[in-house]
């Protein structure tokens, strides 16, 4: 998969599951961009990495956002999980965190099995309820919502209906919960692959 990201935007890779993974097995918004295609093409997911500790993945998230982030950028987060965090208060408070360093977070819980998706936790942790979607599939219309949500964040100061897509500056990161069935994994990368492409 070849994606080009261009220069005004810049994207991050977080897996995690009991813990961050870290290494090579994780994207900084300061790597070769080029890096994350090759991680989704090529991580291999640990079995018995079955506990999701969301909190202590969105601490590292805060960290990378702090540490590296632009100034002048809009700052996104896209939390994609199956089911509930293990560390619910630790989760709250580095959403907190992340929020007050003015990034967007928006919360997907995906996979066959929605009812593992805790919504009300998801409800918190996202930027707002309306950043908060729950699917089993990857459609059309779901796409076209996170764009709009996504798209949103960096409309605020422009006049619509024209935006030069090329002006704006854009930091995103991905923080992805492996501790999913594996047929929701796939579903996930594919998500990745169509949010980076578009």
């Amino acid at each position: 998969m070849q994606v080009d990201l261009g220069e005004e935007l810049r994207a991050g890779l977080i897996f995690y599951a009991t813990s961050p993974y870290t290494g090579e097995n994780m994207v900084s918004l300061n790597d070769d961009q080029s890096k994350i295609a090759k991680l989704l093409q090529t991580f291999q997911r640990v079995k018995s990495n079955i506990k999701t500790f969301t909190g202590e993945a969105l601490g590292v998230a805060h960290d990378m956002f702090a540490n590296h982030a632009r100034d002048d950028a809009y700052k996104i987060l896209i939390l994609i999980t199956d089911g509930e965090a293990n560390d619910r208060a630790v989760a709250y408070a580095n959403a907190d965190r992340i929020k007050a360093l003015g990034v967007h977070i928006l919360a997907i819980g995906i996979g066959f099995d929605g009812e593992k998706v805790n919504r009300a936790e998801l409800n918190y942790i996202a930027s707002r309820v309306e950043s908060v979607y729950i699917v089993t599939s990857i459609t059309a219309d779901f796409m076209m919502s996170v764009q709009m949500d996504v798209c949103g964040q960096t409309l605020a100061s422009k006049a619509p209906p024209t935006v030069v897509k090329d002006d704006v500056k854009m930091d995103l990161y991905f923080l992805l919960d492996e501790a999913m069935l594996a047929e929701d994994f796939e579903i996930t990368k594919r998500f990745m692959k169509n949010v980076l492409q578009t």
